[in-house]
């Protein structure tokens, strides 16, 4: 059976890897890519995001909570959010969407 991290609609879940370490650390997450070799410092608005990486939430999952805790317009948070998830999975750190055979 294939899996995918997306919801019955087609809509994306970001699943941070497996095989990534991240730490929350003085209010700074911080994640080690030890197959890459690389440590990544996220500003607060990705660290916030990274945490609802977890294949449960989807964008507009994020978005909403985003725009409910913080003062920031939907379109705007949208659009960010969309971007540092794809800066996520270019950076390798989130498992590759997989398409379901039909």
């Amino acid at each position: 059976m294939i899996t995918s991290d997306k919801s019955p609609a087609g809509e994306t879940r970001p699943r941070r890897r497996t095989d990534i370490i991240s730490r929350n650390i003085e209010g700074e997450t911080v994640i080690l890519h030890r197959e890459a070799g690389v440590l990544h410092k996220l500003n607060p608005t990705a660290g916030y995001i990274w945490t609802y990486c977890d294949g449960t939430q989807s964008i507009d999952e994020i978005v909403d909570r985003l725009v409910a805790e913080y003062d920031i317009d939907s379109a705007t948070c949208r659009k960010d959010v969309s971007d540092v998830v794809s800066q996520f999975r270019s950076l390798d750190l989130l498992v590759p969407e997989l398409s379901v055979a039909k």
